[in-house]
């Protein structure tokens, strides 16, 4: 809870004075798709992440008036370095690969560059009438 929701309650109330100040900002925030679909062993995440959720709703509404848009961020199994390592740790990282992949919607991991596209569009212009939102992007894991 510390990591996952108080440190971006912590820095969303650092950085929403200086928003306040210039008439306008956004705040994107990231949470999982455990925020929106229970994840075996993971009870910590599932908890905390969709405590982020809550978080960015809230601020959203409180901020609305000020021109602060506040999104979440929701990314599925993405193919990182990070991703890697978990995988290398299993006794048969191929076979976990296969586990990993055969649990994914679409049979496949996600990629940065696609959460990248998402997020950019969340803080652009282009989004100005969006707030308030969990956007998943998990290639339909929380369905």
């Amino acid at each position: 809870m510390a990591i996952n929701v108080k440190s971006m309650y912590l820095f969303c109330h650092a950085v929403i004075p200086i928003m306040k100040a210039q008439g306008e900002g956004v705040i994107l925030n990231t949470a999982s798709a455990t925020a929106l679909r229970a994840v075996t062993d993971r009870t910590c995440s599932t908890a905390a992440k969709p405590a982020v959720i809550g978080l960015t709703k809230s601020m959203a509404l409180d901020y609305v008036r000020d021109k602060i848009r506040v999104n979440c961020l929701c990314p599925g199994t993405v193919e990182t370095p990070s991703l890697g390592r978990r995988l290398a740790a299993f006794p048969d990282p191929a076979e976990a690969r296969k586990h990993f992949i055969a649990s994914q919607s679409m049979g496949r991991f996600g990629t940065a560059e696609k959460i990248a596209q998402a997020a950019l569009y969340l803080v652009s212009p282009s989004a100005e009438f969006v707030t308030g939102v969990a956007f998943a992007i998990d290639g339909g894991l929380s369905i």
